[in-house]
């Protein structure tokens, strides 16, 4: 990690990852500005409170083009509220609003498969065949 090359140090945060060592990976590929890296990293964690340190550390670097590329590589980690209220704070709406646009769109589609379901089970005798 403290070779002077970078690609060794990009190979020392591969095996960081490896070994479950997720922040020190991240931190690691940060610090030397591999952002593809470390946002590949915090969504291959699974942990939600390490993308989103992520992202808050994309705002602190001014750094908004990687802040709207973190919020699809860790969407699935990304807690819509704290997605919103971030991206209010900073003035940076038009950075998350594709997100947003997903995000209800899967809530949509849920929602009418749930009402789908209850519609169907409420009335037995009905089926979509009819």
């Amino acid at each position: 990690e403290k070779h002077e090359l970078i690609e060794f140090r990009r190979i020392a945060a591969y095996l960081f990852k490896g070994n479950n060592r997720w922040k020190q990976s991240v931190e690691l590929c940060k610090k030397d500005s591999l952002y593809k890296d470390a946002m590949q990293y915090a969504s291959e964690s699974k942990d939600t409170e390490l993308a989103e340190e992520l992202l808050q550390w994309f705002l602190q670097e001014e750094k908004r083009e990687c802040f709207g590329a973190c919020l699809f590589t860790c969407y699935d980690l990304l807690r819509p509220d704290v997605v919103l209220e971030t991206a209010w704070r900073h003035n940076i709406m038009d950075f998350a609003m594709p997100y947003f646009i997903q995000v209800m769109k899967e809530y949509l589609t849920k929602v009418d498969a749930i009402k789908e379901k209850v519609k169907v089970d409420s009335f037995p005798s009905l089926s979509l065949e009819d």
